[in-house]
Order: C-alpha cells, then structure tokens, then sequence
C-alpha cells in the first residue's frame, strides 16, 4: 500500500502552488513590479519606456528560469529513481516533493509578476503614446501660430 503525503500543519493550499506556507509571499515580486511601476511616474519619459519593456521581459525571463531549473530538478529525481525502490510514478513524485519549496515561489511569482506588468506595460505604452500626439499637436499649434 503506497503512503499518502499530507501537508504540513499550517500549510495553506494555493491555486498556483500546491503547497505554500505563507500565500502572500507569492505576492513579493508583483508588489515590487507595481511600486517600481508606480515610481516610474516620477521619473523622465525614458526609464517609464524602459521599465514597460523590461519588466514584462525579466518576468518572462523568470518563468524560464523556474521551468528550466524544473527540469533539472526533475531529472535529477528521476536518476535518484533510477535502480532503487522508488515503483514508478509514486515515487518519483514523492522524490519530486522531497524538494525544497524555494522553486516554487521563484516559478509562482514570476508567473504573477509577468501578469502584473503585461497591463502595466499597455497602460504605459497607451499613456506615453497620448502624451506623445498631444505634445506634438501643441508644438504645431504653437509654431502654426508664430
């Protein structure tokens, strides 16, 4: 008879990760995205472009990151298994969840951030491009009239 794996006392069950002790760390890297995102009004027209180009792309670049260091682990668990009692895919999930959760988070919080600055980087991208139309409008206006 295989033995099932329960969580952990405390352990909360989360729609992205099957298990995460604390859910709002998931909210870390999104939270940063949106207070950057936000300080970018401050700031000139150039780090606000630069911002909405790379924060979607470091985001994406964080979902590789998790997904290949995901691979690995699991290659990993699978030479683990290889030759010794592990029965096939009972075993190799539990070699899999033997892992620490640190991957999870790294995988979770990218996947939030890059759907937090998708919309950030359209509203940026729609508002600099008004801003834009309405400078030039104002400096035809005004050369239109001297």
């Amino acid at each position: 008879m295989s033995e099932r794996r329960t969580p952990a006392a405390g352990v909360r069950r989360c729609g992205i990760v099957p298990e995460v002790p604390y859910p709002w760390m998931l909210w870390i890297l999104p939270g940063a995205v949106v207070l950057l995102w936000v300080r970018s009004w401050w700031r000139t027209l150039e780090y606000r472009l630069w911002f909405a180009l790379m924060a979607p792309i470091t985001a994406f670049g964080g979902v590789v990151l998790a997904l290949v260091l995901t691979l690995m682990q699991s290659r990993a668990a699978a030479r683990a298994c290889a030759g010794s009692d592990c029965h096939g895919v009972h075993g190799f999930t539990g070699a899999m969840d033997d892992q620490p959760g640190l991957l999870d988070l790294l995988g979770s919080g990218a996947a939030l951030s890059l759907i937090v600055a998708l919309p950030l980087t359209v509203v940026t991208s729609v508002v600099e491009l008004v801003r834009f139309v309405r400078r030039y409008e104002r400096e035809a206006k005004a050369s239109a009239d001297s």
